[in-house]
């Protein structure tokens, strides 16, 4: 009997997992899935390996609800791919440690979103984006030109934590 329990416990974990799985988009036309991060931050950091000789990094949304552990003084380029029918907005920073700055090093493909910012002050700062579920076609009562899927949202935060 209670090799019976262990194995319907078994079956109850490995349901859950897959129904977990199941929130996730799948892949379109439109661009690569990315999955909504979950509320409560990862509580590990990964520490990026700087670019010499500017101390920058780069994210993309395959890093979406990541948290990165950076010293002052580091540039941050951000990269989301999306395509021109479905950009991700401008990418936002909720504190005022982490400075957008202007970078003459990037020039964008059709459909990326990018952005360059510096660490300028220990704390933390959380850098997001959104991208619409679907486009409108060209008349009000015409359907999407896109297949609709679920509103996507990117979020990594930023823990800057030391100077260079």
């Amino acid at each position: 009997m209670r090799g019976m329990s262990q194995v319907a416990t078994a079956v109850v974990i490995a349901a859950s997992v897959l129904a977990a799985g199941c929130g996730l988009q799948s892949s379109t036309a439109s661009g690569p899935a990315v999955a909504a991060p979950s509320a409560r931050p990862q509580t590990t950091c990964v520490t990026p390996k700087l670019a010499a000789p500017g101390r920058t990094f780069t994210i993309t949304d395959k890093d979406n609800g990541k948290v990165f552990c950076l010293v002052t003084g580091t540039g941050v380029f951000v990269f989301l791919h999306g395509t021109p029918a479905r950009m991700w907005t401008h990418i936002r920073p909720d504190s005022t440690i982490i400075q957008p700055r202007p970078s003459g090093v990037m020039m964008l493909a059709l459909g990326v979103t990018g952005g360059y910012f510096v660490a300028t002050r220990f704390g933390q700062a959380t850098l997001t984006s959104t991208r619409a579920p679907c486009v409108a076609g060209s008349g009000s009562a015409a359907p999407p030109t896109v297949p609709c899927t679920a509103p996507s949202l990117f979020r990594v935060t930023l823990v800057i934590r030391g100077r260079a």
